[in-house]
């Protein structure tokens, strides 16, 4: 197994993560990019190209949004604690395999590439990152929420503000700008296909030419007995303990079993979907504007802290519409999300800071000598304080907005901007 850094963060609006680095030709050949101490990458390399496992590991929301290869995505944490996340992911002839798990409940801005197709599951097991799993009920039932853990509005994750039920497949078409809001401890497999190659399986996999190769609507109902053969297919192969033992290598024809089945199973589920209950009607448009009018708002005042009656003036909406709104849709208080949007924004900002003066500094810098230091000392100063950065993000008390930070993240700024660098 070899042990590469992942490529530095720079904390910028959604981009996208370059493919080539997740996948070259040989893992020897990737460079090794500026150091990032919570953030390790393992890479399971196989023998051949079509039973390659890559599997990242991080310690910050930032960070997991730019693993998943040709996505473009911004990850904003919105429950308390800190963060840790995994994929694992496998990609071969225009198929794209993932899993990924998240400890804290997220808003994903997201966009799959262009020309490709994006399949979401979230898995039946509640991931509880002790090595213990456990097992969703069928659709329907309550369930209790954990001692110590925060109810932000259910156990289901949604899409375009949408609750995905566990007998739902999200679906989105690539170029597209899409909304994810995720649970805590949570896990879901995700399946990216070309379009070239998703016409290949239906025209293959099906004898009735009125299935759609395109998608139609971001969310189709299963079958939950065949969407749970298709959940242990993947779990299988992409989170047993056994998928990066050496002796456990995917052989080329294992490979091409995993997908034949994955493509199966789904294929057969989306042939039948038009047989299961119907999904739905989508959210009140107008909710969705507000929230979406209410953040935009914030960001584009960021400098000064927005009060609840100033955004119902902006928005000409009265105080109880925005509190529904809010709670509706991510499960908590206009004054709580937005007030988290813009600590993740600070968040972004400590660890560019911290990128920069790691990519400024000579090598050897901190072991080097008095010009060494020199530099070491000119670019530091050069770098913002940790008290100009939330001011620029409308925090004005210090003793608050630290208090505030170390709440939501599970450490200071200094820590970030600390662990963030070199």
């Amino acid at each position: 197994m070899t042990i590469m850094s992942s490529a530095s963060h720079r904390a910028r609006e959604p981009r996208t993560r370059a493919p080539a680095m997740a996948w070259a030709a040989d893992a020897a050949r990737v460079q090794p990019a500026a150091n990032v101490p919570d953030v390790e990458r393992v890479a399971a390399v196989h023998a051949s190209d079509s039973a390659r496992i890559m599997r990242h590991v991080s310690a910050d929301p930032n960070i997991q949004a730019d693993a998943i290869s040709g996505w473009t995505q911004q990850y904003d944490q919105l429950s308390t604690g800190p963060f840790s996340g995994s994929l694992t992911e496998w990609q071969s002839n225009g198929f794209h395999f993932f899993s990924e798990t998240t400890s804290q409940a997220l808003r994903q801005a997201c966009r799959v590439r262009s020309g490709a197709i994006w399949f979401g599951i979230p898995d039946r097991r509640l991931t509880s990152f002790d090595g213990k799993d456990r097992h969703l009920p069928a659709p329907g039932t309550m369930v209790p929420v954990e001692e110590g853990a925060e109810d932000l509005g259910g156990i289901c994750a949604k899409i375009r503000a949408r609750s995905i039920d566990v007998d739902m497949v999200a679906c989105q078409q690539g170029d597209r700008d899409f909304e994810l809001v995720t649970p805590s401890r949570f896990r879901i497999f995700g399946i990216v296909i070309t379009e070239s190659a998703w016409r290949e399986v239906m025209h293959e996999m099906h004898d009735c030419p009125d299935v759609p190769g395109g998608i139609r609507d971001d969310l189709v109902r299963f079958e939950l007995t065949a969407l749970d053969a298709l959940r242990e297919v993947m779990y299988r192969v992409l989170c047993a303990e056994h998928s990066f033992g050496v002796a456990e290598r995917l052989s080329p024809f294992q490979a091409a079993h995993f997908q034949d089945e994955v493509l199966r199973l789904l294929a057969s589920g989306l042939r039948q979907a038009g047989d299961v209950a119907p999904i739905p009607a989508m959210p009140k448009p107008h909710r969705r504007w507000i929230v979406d009018t209410a953040r935009q708002y914030v960001l584009d005042n960021r400098e000064r802290p927005i009060g609840i009656p100033e955004l119902c003036t902006a928005l000409r909406a009265s105080r109880r519409t925005l509190q529904y709104c809010f709670q509706d849709i991510y499960g908590m208080s206009p004054q709580r999300y937005l007030r988290a949007t813009r600590l993740n924004g600070v968040r972004r900002a400590l660890l560019s800071e911290a990128v920069k003066v790691s990519s400024t500094l000579p090598l050897g810098a901190f072991s080097k000598g008095d010009e060494a230091g020199l530099s070491r000392s000119s670019v530091m100063s050069e770098r913002r304080t940790v008290q100009e950065i939330a001011a620029e993000w409308g925090f004005w008390h210090h003793s608050q907005f630290t208090a505030d930070y170390r709440q939501l993240f599970g450490m200071t700024p200094s820590e970030t901007q600390r662990r963030g660098g070199v």
